[in-house]
């Protein structure tokens, strides 16, 4: 190696253990700035479920009267409910995040060198999203919502909170999860008669080191079911309930033994949206009957014993895949949409698809109404 080679093989070495400095502190900058950021907004999202919280207390519910279910469905709820109808017979608008709020100002400055440093390929499309609360959606008929779950640990104690990521996305209406069932059950208390809701918890895989935040794990499991057990108490639909003397779902679908909607009105299903926790999950109690969530798989896990819902959200794939889950008696999650993309196309292929849940961002609301809406033409529920 000549002087030229060997002075241009050090100056190299040194503009990139340079780069590695910077780096290293601009993010360790980054990182503690973004704590702050997480902390304010924890605030502030704790501050806004409270006051949300009163506000139902002391002024929603005073002389309410609930609207009934049949304002929402497009057939004669009545004749459908007393001539049998099951659960895998019925369609549900549902909605994705449902708890998420506008991004904060804190939020969208913090973004900011995120988008710099992916030149722009790091949009955070998403910043302009925000869904009603919890009870706004119940109030104009979805009966299917989504909350992404984390863990906290202080000490010994384990709590769980309800955002979509703690510091560049963490914007929510229900912050606090058992607040959150509190929501749900007063809502319900005041509409006894509704049609089941049926709640899809996602626990989240990907988690930043702070507040005692951590990845939703097996080890919080059974915490979890003891708090949905807790809260929801009798409202809460769990596998036992709609296994009854089956072995297992298989065996379930296979006599085309889903419940009947009447009754399962004024109550709560919970729904486990698959992941790589769900084998575990199934192992704590494979009869699953001491379950207070239902497992949900893939399609290529559907002829698993414990096989009963699937996450299938490509209505495409859904729609050829259709006989099989009609034939398998299976009820199926697709997306209608994903904010901030939609289309026509895809809407057609979502009404042919057959599934029971359908999940979409731009469902009927009271936020967003400069924005396109869908819905089963102005319906939230429909026989399949």
């Amino acid at each position: 190696m000549n002087a030229l080679t060997k002075k241009i093989v050090k100056i190299v070495a040194i503009v990139l253990a340079c780069i590695l400095v910077v780096g290293a502190g601009v993010s360790i900058g980054l990182w503690e700035y973004g704590k702050d950021v997480y902390f304010k907004n924890k605030a502030d999202n704790i501050a806004y479920q409270q006051a949300h919280m009163q506000y139902l207390r002391e002024k929603f519910y005073v002389d309410y009267q609930p609207k009934g279910e049949q304002t929402f469905c497009n057939f004669d709820l009545e004749e459908a409910l007393n001539s049998g109808v099951k659960y895998n017979e019925m369609a549900f608008l549902a909605t994705h995040n449902s708890y998420q709020r506008l991004s904060t100002e804190t939020t969208r400055k913090y973004q900011i060198p995120f988008k710099i440093l992916s030149f722009g390929i790091e949009t955070f499309n998403k910043t302009d999203f925000e869904s009603d609360t919890l009870t706004t959606q119940f109030e104009l008929g979805i009966r299917s919502i989504e909350l992404d779950i984390e863990a906290m640990e202080k000490g010994s104690q384990v709590s769980f909170t309800v955002m979509h990521k703690p510091v560049m996305d963490s914007a929510t209406t229900c912050f606090d999860f058992e607040q959150a069932l509190e929501e749900i059950v007063m809502w319900s208390d005041h509409n006894p008669n509704h049609l089941p809701i049926s709640i899809i918890i996602e626990s989240k895989q990907e988690v930043g080191p702070v507040d005692g935040l951590k990845i939703f794990s097996i080890e919080h499991a059974t915490a979890f079911d003891n708090v949905l057990k807790t809260k929801l108490g009798d409202k809460l639909l769990t596998p036992a309930d709609f296994l009854g003397e089956h072995k297992n779902f298989k065996a379930m679908r296979e006599a085309d033994d889903w419940m009947k909607v009447k009754d399962m009105l004024g109550k709560v299903v919970v729904i486990l949206h698959e992941n790589k926790m769900t084998e575990d999950y199934v192992e704590l109690d494979e009869t699953l009957r001491t379950q207070a969530m239902i497992p949900s798989l893939l399609y290529k896990q559907r002829n698993r014993d414990y096989a009963s819902i699937i996450i299938d959200n490509n209505p495409k794939k859904t729609v050829k895949r259709k006989d099989t889950f009609q034939q398998g008696n299976f009820i199926v999650r697709t997306r209608a949409d994903s904010y901030p993309k939609f289309s026509e196309e895809r809407y057609e292929l979502t009404e042919d698809c057959g599934s029971q849940i359908i999940t979409s961002d731009y469902v009927p609301r009271t936020v967003r109404l400069n924005q396109h809406t869908y819905s089963f033409y102005g319906y939230t529920v429909k026989l399949l």
